[in-house]
């Protein structure tokens, strides 16, 4: 296409034509530059090839015929190669191309400043010639880098005053090591050697577990393939970020481990050894030791040590040893050893070895040796040595401690559980059948641990002619004395109403009990009890107390005119089945 004065109407044309192809797409999914031409040439002018390579791969080109020779003739064979491979071998680094919708716009190669070098090209397999994605690039002395595209090419450039080293990096090639003596543009096409290590696959298997660990967040393919391509990663002093890949070490962070990192807002490095802060977020592929801090959420994808703390997440893929601090949620994907402080949950997947204190929940998905301390719920799935306590809930397979909370559960325990209901599987429970001086009919249901335990009791009495019915609660505990035979001690409380009065009635009683164990299933017990009755369902008809309940003299003791107290001592006798 010409260019003069007089068509530049036709350009801006042009240019919302570029725009509506971008805008509904086109037919070949392939970038232009990456669709295949064969050409047969013979002494053929330039322009013709161009006309033969706009048919053949679907798409247009757009240029200053002042930049291109188009009578150039051409004599040369390309067969099934991509449109920029042909264009590297005719133009030679002269001119470069841009690519607009289905245009490519073809123009003069700027030519670099002094101590600027411009290399571009596809990397290839040395053995299949198949191009290579994702290859990493970098100068080894500025870090200047590059990484080949879904199709195997890179575009690097480097300033540096000296020679350039360019180190080629690719999972399952050798490292290939490049001298560039020269500043200026060129395109090079990179060879890489192929291995198939049990050791190489070993390493890729790890890399790809590191990636894998860190799917908290969307990395760009660039960043998965750098993490992938160096199984060593890079030494640092430190470095500054003030976002992912805009920093000190540009797109090669990830790959790279500092003693300091700081991030204006946020930034991603492949480890830190000593100390790292950021006002928004830090995102680590692998280990961070001593002292970590963000304002929103840090991710770690390796072990750390130290101290972690976030406004709202932490986040580990591996093992964590020391202290984590989060406004909301901490979570450990491995082992836990120190103190996890979060203002709503901790989770750990490995073993924890000390304190979670959360304002609603701690789970922990394996052995707990410390503490879980819950403004809600603990949830330990393995066994816990230690000390659970929670306003709510407490939930273990095996404690060897203690359980605190108003319901606990486990599969066993060796140990109190104190709390309003405890159930343990391979715990202590029964079902009792007793009669005692007030209420001669009574079913209570006893759960827990034989150290403490939780009493549910419902009784009545049709003795008198009023019916007295009685619904209570109590805890206990008890001690062995031999195989068949345990003391038990039971603090309880129960409401006495008549059928007729439905005001407070507390009874208040500790039972001593000798408990004998006739069979596997049948215990007898029996024992002495002390009473104290509080009553004040007092007659405005009779001006009488209604303490009739007293089965015989004991202390009496009046408040006042509405409120009254009985005590004596009494007896109880039960059945207890297991």
């Amino acid at each position: 296409m010409k260019f003069t004065e007089m068509n530049v109407f036709k350009l801006i044309l042009l240019g919302c034509y570029i725009n509506v192809a971008l805008a509904f797409g086109q037919s070949n999914p392939l970038p232009p530059l990456e669709r295949k031409v064969s050409l047969q040439l013979q002494s053929t002018t330039l322009k013709v090839v161009l006309d033969e390579m706009e048919k053949m791969g679907e798409y247009t080109f757009a240029y200053r015929t002042d930049a291109i020779d188009e009578n150039q003739r051409l004599s040369r064979t390309y067969q099934n190669q991509t449109t920029r491979e042909v264009l590297d071998d005719i133009f030679q680094g002269k001119i470069t191309y841009k690519v607009k919708g289905n245009y490519i716009l073809l123009r003069e190669t700027t030519v670099p400043k002094p101590g600027e070098v411009h290399l571009q090209g596809y990397v290839v397999d040395a053995t299949t010639q198949a191009k290579i994605p994702y290859v990493s690039l970098y100068d080894t002395l500025t870090l200047s880098s590059s990484i080949s595209d879904q199709y195997g090419y890179y575009d690097l450039q480097v300033s540096s005053a000296e020679k350039v080293y360019i180190n080629v990096k690719k999972q399952g090639y050798k490292d290939t090591l490049i001298l560039w003596p020269t500043d200026g543009y060129a395109v090079l096409n990179i060879e890489m050697t192929p291995i198939n290590t049990a050791t190489d696959s070993l390493k890729e298997n790890q890399l790809l577990d590191k990636v894998k660990s860190f799917k908290w967040f969307k990395l760009s393919d660039e960043n998965k393939a750098n993490i992938s391509n160096f199984s060593n990663k890079l030494e640092g002093k430190a470095q500054f970020s003030v976002v992912p890949g805009v920093g000190t070490a540009g797109k090669l962070s990830s790959t790279s481990t500092y003693d300091y990192s700081f991030n204006l807002f946020g930034g991603i490095t492949g480890g830190v050894n000593k100390l790292e802060v950021a006002t928004l977020f830090n995102l680590n592929v692998d280990s961070v030791s001593y002292f970590q801090s963000a304002g929103l959420f840090n991710a770690v994808g390796g072990n750390q040590r130290g101290v972690q703390m976030a406004g709202i997440t932490n986040l580990n893929g591996a093992n964590f040893s020391g202290g984590q601090f989060g406004g909301l949620i901490n979570y450990t994907k491995g082992s836990f050893k120190g103190g996890q402080f979060a203002g709503f949950s901790n989770i750990a997947l490995g073993e924890v070895k000390g304190v979670q204190g959360a304002g609603f929940m701690n789970y922990a998905n394996n052995n707990v040796k410390g503490a879980q301390l819950a403004g809600f719920m603990n949830i330990a799935r393995g066994e816990v040595r230690g000390l659970q306590a929670a306003g709510f809930l407490n939930i273990a397979t095996h404690v060897k401690g203690a359980q605190i909370g108003f319901i606990n559960i486990s599969d066993s325990i060796s140990g109190p559980t104190i709390g309003f209901f405890s159930y343990s599987k391979h715990g202590y429970h029964n079902l009792e059948l007793s009669a005692n001086e007030i209420t001669e009919a009574n079913i209570a249901l006893r759960s827990g641990s034989h150290s403490f335990y939780n009493t549910f009791r419902v009784g009545a009495s049709f003795k008198r002619s009023q019916p007295v019915y009685t619904f209570g609660y109590g805890i206990g505990s008890s001690v062995g004395l031999s195989k068949r035979l345990r003391l038990f001690f039971d603090l309880e409380a129960s409401s006495l109403q008549t059928e007729y009065y439905l005001n407070p009635n507390v009874l208040g009683k500790i039972n001593m009990s000798f408990h004998w164990q006739m069979f596997k299933k049948v215990a007898l017990a029996f024992g002495p009890s002390l009473n104290v009755h509080t009553i004040s369902d007092y007659s405005s008809v009779s001006g009488q107390f209604l303490d009739n309940l007293m089965p015989w003299k004991g202390y009496s003791y009046t408040h006042d005119t509405y409120v009254k107290s009985n005590a004596w001592i009494g007896a109880h006798v039960a059945l207890r089945f297991f």
